[in-house]
């Protein structure tokens, strides 16, 4: 329990919160929506403390899985973008931000939204060391599942398909000159790639 002071305090910091960064989903590309929909309900609980304490800025960082709907027009089929529930969580949640980006210049209480897709995203190695970094993936997600199979089997997709892994430090860099663009009438959405990928016919 707080006391008042305590709270005042608190209150005084929440207030004074200049930008909001939210990228706390974990991806899953074998669960249904119904599963998942803590994240749909995690970015409103986001909207909403943005908007009580006049956040001047929202960060969001979905994931370039969306991409796999774009097409689609929000219908699901088997197979196909919105069939997994990772998928239809993003699409609500795409949805959400662009209806919130079109309020901004109507209502002092909404945040500019900084939009942006996002590759997998791994650690990235410290080049001033002569050993790595330690990495400890997390085997329950699903791009480590699809590797951890991979050695299983001993098998690799012969497929002409960069593998979506992105380096955490060049993100990083990417984040700091979008926020430094200028503001945009109409929503733009920022589509974060390994700039050098590498492919799966190349392991």
């Amino acid at each position: 329990k707080l006391t008042l002071y305590q709270s005042v305090i608190i209150h005084n910091y929440l207030y004074n919160i200049d930008t909001v960064m939210h990228l706390a989903a974990k991806d899953n590309y074998f669960l249904p929506y119904q599963a998942l929909k803590i994240h749909t309900k995690g970015l409103l609980s986001i909207i909403d403390f943005c908007t009580k304490y006049k956040t001047k800025t929202l960060i969001y960082f979905s994931s370039c899985a969306i991409n796999l709907v774009d097409s689609l027009n929000g219908k699901i089929i088997e197979n196909k973008g919105l069939y997994n529930g990772y998928s239809q969580g993003k699409f609500i949640a795409h949805k959400l931000i662009e209806k919130l980006y079109s309020l901004y210049y109507n209502y002092k209480c909404i945040p500019y939204i900084y939009p942006i897709n996002l590759g997998y995203i791994f650690p990235y190695y410290n080049l001033d060391l002569d050993l790595p970094e330690l990495i400890i993936p997390n085997i329950t997600d699903s791009v480590e599942v699809i590797f951890k199979i991979c050695l299983i089997e001993n098998v690799v997709p012969d497929i002409n398909v960069p593998i979506d892994y992105t380096p955490i430090n060049y993100i990083i860099n990417c984040i700091l000159e979008i926020i430094n663009l200028k503001k945009y009438d109409d929503i733009k959405w920022f589509n974060l790639y390994n700039p050098n990928p590498l492919y799966f016919k190349d392991i």
